[in-house]
């Protein structure tokens, strides 16, 4: 026994009122041997409840409506009865004046027909679709597009109800319309949720009146070059509307001009001139955002400081002027704003380097002119020429160093221009500017330097320059580099801890020093250097002989010997550690040349 044998056992249990209508059902069922799909059934209107009204049309009302029973699903042998499934499931109820017919050109699946009981008007039951434009060649259109997205959710069109849409702005004169669309468009498929996962949720979009015929859709979607997301209509005019994504005619993306365009109500010059110059240059700037205007709020500045001052007042006032303004200068304007107190209008610049047409070395020494001084002109304007000249290399530049910055100052002689300390210096030199923290990156923090006093600062050449706050010397502060070899070599390294030891034996201290002094690499390994070592780097000192210059011992030297400088430590680097040496006693310490040279 197929299906159309249990569905025509129970004909005479069923009558619509209607001899056309029940044949029409009976023929459904009688036709559905294998597949109970292809059946319709008459369902009892008090089967639904929760109805609510969600479209109309010049034909039909739609309703959505939950269904008690469910579909039929199968027959169920034992208790002689159809099996049905989704119990209370969502249905669509569309009125209909020839629902005979309707129903043969319904895509959607038909579950059965029903009867209001006080209008007595028959009702098409039919799958619920969750949406419906109210129109059925959109619904077709919508659909066939979703019907075709197999593998590419992309083609896919959708309907999209207008209250999802928000900021809806006019922008031309095709009826288009720009707006925010909360959901976002279709991404893929979500099996957790059984629902589709969207993406760039409250995403702008364009909105365009369908202008021609509703069955003309196709050739309005195939004509635009921007991809359609969905149809959707406005509930006032009650004109249906194609939404675009909201991209670049030219670019075919969503290029640097779309995004500005976006700005454009949030932001007003006052004049509608100078607003449609801004406007303008943003909607050129397709692939080059930096070559755009935009409007800059007075409030935005601070520090602000007039500079120059020409022989006559300059108004931009005018779209002319301001046109002129921005041809004839080389710096890359950034935008325009306005001064509230004058109402004058004022163009943004680049602070760029006249020489380099870029924000070179001597721009960033210019604008912090005003964050320092010597309290002598002179020396303030040589400092300045000296960074103004410093295009490239910012190394070549003097600065203004506060006495402050310096410690560990001492004496070390006497020249013929004055007198000359060495230092260590807290901050280093200057290297590169540095662009993330909008400061100077230095290097050799704590380096030593040497300081020479100018006792006549107006004859000064080079250096950089500091005051003593005591004796309001102005003194050069150099490089402590040898003169011999003109960089540090390692004698200076040797020089500058020459204050750290003695001997408590002015011949010994001189000798070592002089050893040390004549080490001028400043590579390699140093063999010919001699340093004092205090007694106690030395542990298990054993006795093992004597000579005819004194007694020798044998003992472990904690630090062992000095290889090389440690430019990062900034102290020298040594190598083997506790390593085993002799001591050999020095009865005339006078004789220690003669000893050390005697030895191998």
């Amino acid at each position: 026994m197929c299906n159309a044998i249990y569905f025509q056992h129970k004909f005479i249990e069923w009558t619509s009122g209607n001899d056309d209508i029940d044949k029409f059902i009976q023929d459904t069922q009688l036709s559905s041997h294998d597949d109970v799909e292809k059946a319709i059934e008459l369902i009892p209107y008090d089967r639904f409840y929760d109805k609510m009204h969600v479209a109309k049309d010049k034909f039909s009302k739609v309703y959505r409506a939950k269904w008690i029973d469910g579909n039929i699903n199968n027959w169920d042998n034992e208790n002689q009865n159809w099996k049905r499934k989704g119990y209370n499931m969502f249905v669509t109820l569309k009125t209909s004046k020839n629902i005979i017919i309707e129903i043969e050109n319904e895509i959607n699946r038909v579950y059965g027909i029903t009867q209001h009981p006080n209008t007595k008007n028959y009702i098409m039951v039919l799958n619920y679709k969750y949406w419906t434009s109210g129109n059925n060649d959109i619904d077709k259109f919508i659909q066939n597009t979703q019907l075709s997205s197999h593998d590419n959710v992309e083609k896919v069109l959708e309907w999209i109800p207008y209250h999802r849409f928000y900021d809806i702005k006019y922008i031309t004169k095709d009826e288009s319309y720009r707006a925010n669309w909360v959901d976002g468009n279709i991404s893929h498929w979500d099996n957790e949720n059984q629902n589709w996962k969207r993406k760039s949720h409250y995403m702008f979009v364009t909105l365009k009146s369908l202008l021609s015929n509703t069955k003309n859709i196709t050739n309005e979607i195939e004509n635009e070059i921007n991809r359609p997301y969905g149809i959707t209509q406005d509930p006032k005019t009650k004109n249906y509307m194609i939404v675009f994504n909201d991209i670049c005619e030219k670019c075919n993306k969503l290029c640097s001009s779309i995004h500005f365009q976006r700005n454009f109500k949030n932001w007003t010059s006052g004049n509608n001139e100078i607003d449609k110059f801004i406007q303008d240059t943003q909607l050129s700037a397709h692939d080059d955002a930096k070559t755009a205007l935009e409007w800059i709020p007075y409030d935005r500045f601070y520090n602000i400081k007039c500079i120059t001052q020409g022989g006559f007042d300059k108004s931009l006032n005018t779209l002319k002027n301001i046109t002129i303004e921005i041809e004839n200068e080389i710096n890359g304007p950034y935008g325009i704003t306005q001064d509230p107190e004058t109402n004058n209008y004022m163009i943004v610049f680049n602070e760029i380097c006249e020489k380099c047409s870029k924000v070179c070395n001597s721009i960033h020494f210019q604008r912090n002119f005003e964050s320092w001084t010597s309290g002598n002109d002179d020396i303030d304007k040589f400092i300045q020429e000296t960074q103004l000249s410093t295009h490239d290399n910012a190394k070549t530049a003097l600065e203004w160093i506060p006495y402050d910055r310096l410690y560990g100052i001492e004496y070390i002689g006497k020249y013929e221009f004055g007198e000359v300390y060495i230092a260590n210096w807290i901050d280093g030199n200057i290297f590169y500017w540095d662009n993330e923290n909008q400061n100077w990156n230095r290097y050799n923090c704590n380096m030593f330097v040497n300081l020479k006093s100018l006792n006549t600062p107006t004859n000064f050449i080079s250096g950089f320059t500091n005051k003593n706050p005591k004796t309001k010397n102005y003194m050069i502060i150099w490089d402590n580099v040898c003169e011999k070899c003109n960089y540090k070599c390692y004698a200076i390294y040797f020089q500058r801890n020459f204050k750290n030891w003695t001997s408590d034996n002015d011949n010994i201290d001189k000798f070592i020093k002089n050893t040390q002094l004549s080490e001028h690499t400043y590579y390699g390994t140093i063999e010919n250097v001699l340093e004092w070592i205090p007694y106690d780097r030395f542990y298990d000192i054993k006795y093992i002989a004597e000579d005819e210059f004194g007694k020798v011992y044998r003992a472990n030297w904690i630090d062992g010997n000095i290889t090389n400088w440690n430019s990062k430590n900034q102290n020298w680097k040594r190598k083997d550690y506790n390593m085993f040496v002799n001591l050999k006693s020095l009865n005339a310490p006078k004789n220690v040349t003669i000893e050390i040279e005697n030895k191998v």
